[in-house]
């Protein structure tokens, strides 16, 4: 949401704003795999299965929604709204 408000006011601070968040992401999952794992032997690769496919389509199903909801965040909002209203009617 903060990405999108700049990118209203302007277009090239989000830009290096955007550029700036994957770097740092990369960077991160680049240290961590360093610290926890070492370095990653050829020998283990042939064994090595990072996902199967019920992990698979849970992930891509998580990812369609936070697209969805990070394209229309109202649609979000509106159903936190209305669970939280009628929790509150219960009380």
């Amino acid at each position: 949401m903060v990405l999108l408000s700049i990118f209203k006011i302007n277009f090239i601070i989000t830009f290096f704003l955007f550029l700036g968040l994957l770097l740092t992401l990369g960077y991160s999952l680049f240290l961590y795999n360093r610290v926890a794992h070492g370095f990653l032997k050829n020998e283990f690769i042939r064994y090595f299965s990072d996902i199967t496919r019920k992990e698979f389509f849970i992930l891509i199903s998580l990812i369609i929604m936070i697209y969805l909801w990070g394209i229309n965040p109202q649609m979000l909002i509106n159903f936190l709204f209305t669970v939280s209203y009628y929790l509150f009617c219960l009380i």
